[in-house]
């Protein structure tokens, strides 16, 4: 019921260099912590815990997903909604040109599995939005809109939030959509937007930032 380190290893491993080895994946640079796959936990009355004593716990989205269960990671409810979006391109009052350059341009990158970064700039939230739904909906996938300016309001952990919207779209296969990046050009959030700025330089998905 409350497996450890020692016992993942002792499990898996048939002798001492072995198991030494394979203690790296539990390392905080291992893919399995880097993603918070699993969070190693130390009992409480454990003053100094060790790697091996610590306690091996799966992330409760890792598990919803193990599980067929594919909605939105709870802890991102309040500041988005994963879409599926209906809306079509033609339906959009833009010129023809560039809702062909658009389609050619994401469905190109995301084919070839490149980032790419779009910034939609304009007092159409709205139309913004819906063109954001229509460009995932012509790659048939599902869209991650984010409200950035809630994030900043309910004044949680920025980075580790951040985080959990690239980690959420990467389990989703989603296009990323950031609403109100305008939030972050104060004085007050510039440390919160060099983040933004260095997480979205480490994924490969389609983000769309508005503004």
């Amino acid at each position: 019921k409350r497996p450890t380190v020692d016992l993942a290893l002792n499990l898996i491993c048939t002798t001492p260099a072995e198991k030494l080895a394979h203690r790296a994946h539990f390392g905080s640079d291992a893919p399995l912590m880097r993603y918070r796959l699993l969070h190693l936990i130390a009992e409480p009355e454990q003053s100094k815990p060790t790697c091996l004593g610590r306690e091996l716990h799966l992330d409760d989205q890792v598990i919803s997903l193990l599980l067929n269960y594919n909605g939105l990671d709870p802890r991102l409810a309040s500041y988005g909604q994963l879409v599926q979006p209906t809306i079509s391109l033609e339906q959009l009052p833009l010129a023809p040109q560039i809702k062909q350059g658009l389609t050619r341009l994401t469905l190109q990158y995301w084919q070839q599995e490149r980032p790419l970064w779009l910034y939609f700039q304009g007092l159409d939230w709205t139309g913004k939005r819906h063109l954001a739904e229509a460009l995932a909906q012509q790659a048939q996938v599902p869209l991650l809109a984010i409200n950035l300016a809630q994030i900043v309001e309910a004044k949680v952990d920025f980075e580790l939030t951040l985080f959990l919207i690239l980690r959420e779209a990467w389990f989703q296969k989603a296009w990323v959509y950031l609403d109100r990046l305008d939030i972050l050009s104060t004085d007050q959030h510039l440390t919160a937007y060099h983040t933004l700025l260095v997480a979205l330089a480490d994924v490969k998905v389609i983000t769309i930032l508005s503004g």
